[in-house]
């Protein structure tokens, strides 16, 4: 799958579990290495997702 449409995927996700449209741009292009990283290494974009939320997210509210 290419990175376009990996990404997207990954961005669906993270709408999904809470995070809000502009968020989730702004988050990918402020990390878009760690994001490449995780493509290139064949992580899924569900696994993806859900890491960045524990990670990041989770208890912000």
């Amino acid at each position: 799958m290419s990175y376009e449409k990996w990404i997207a995927a990954v961005e669906r996700e993270l709408v999904q579990l809470g995070v809000s449209g502009l968020e989730v741009k702004s988050e990918i292009d402020d990390h878009a290495e760690w994001f490449q990283a995780e493509h290139e290494a064949g992580a899924g974009a569900q696994i993806t997702a859900f890491e960045w939320f524990t990670h990041h997210f989770e208890g912000d509210s």
